[in-house]
């Protein structure tokens, strides 16, 4: 007797008529975002969203960046425990340079949630971000290697880019950060040198 395949959404087993009301809403929403707002490189961006999927596909191509560690602790299915195969690939949802794979069991025909990437929650506890993607925009302003330069390295790697409104997001973020570092940075050696110049009065004055 064939078994019967099993669906999951957000890890809640849902039937099949939820599971695909849910995937058309969430096509319908990104085919809304696309044709009412298309950013271009000189547009504002703003964080109002939690961390759109850029793309849903079910064509797997070409490479990915992948963290190991955690794309190996969910290799497992959720519900009978067998291990899943990467060959089971049902459909791709991007963020930037990270990914949700829907993975099927082949045991028991359950739909897994894959992440190749670790998560995090902003400031605000509103939205949930990718390492990589900040990593990424961490790496591009130390090196001054900039958008269009990034783009093409990745073309040229066969690794699918975020898009710029994704970019710039989390760019922004990091900029912040950096410049928060930065002025910390400055307080801590203006107080030091504050205390030097004190030492050596002091010194001076014993002599």
């Amino acid at each position: 007797m064939p078994k019967t395949q099993s669906y999951r959404w957000k890890g809640k087993l849902v039937t099949k008529a939820v599971y695909e009301k849910r995937l058309a809403q969430r096509k319908a929403g990104q085919m809304r975002r696309k044709v009412s707002s298309k950013p271009e490189e000189g547009d504002p961006v703003t964080n109002e969203t939690v961390d759109d999927m850029e793309q849903q596909t079910n064509v797997i191509d070409g490479r990915r960046i992948v963290d190991l560690n955690v794309l190996g602790q969910q290799l497992w299915c959720c519900s009978c425990g067998e291990v899943l195969s990467l060959q089971n690939i049902q459909s791709e949802g991007r963020r930037g340079l990270a990914s949700l794979f829907l993975v099927l069991c082949h045991k028991c025909q359950v739909v897994n949630e894959v992440c190749t990437n670790t998560q995090r929650r902003t400031v605000d506890k509103r939205r949930v971000h990718f390492d990589i993607n900040s990593q990424a925009a961490l790496g591009i302003l130390h090196s001054g290697l900039g958008w269009t330069r990034f783009k093409k390295l990745l073309t040229c790697m066969n690794i699918p880019y975020p898009d710029f409104k994704t970019f710039k997001k989390y760019e922004q973020e990091v900029r912040f950060a950096a410049e928060e570092v930065a002025e910390e940075s400055c307080v801590e050696a203006n107080a030091l040198e504050i205390q030097l110049n004190e030492e050596a009065e002091s010194a001076k004055k014993l002599l």
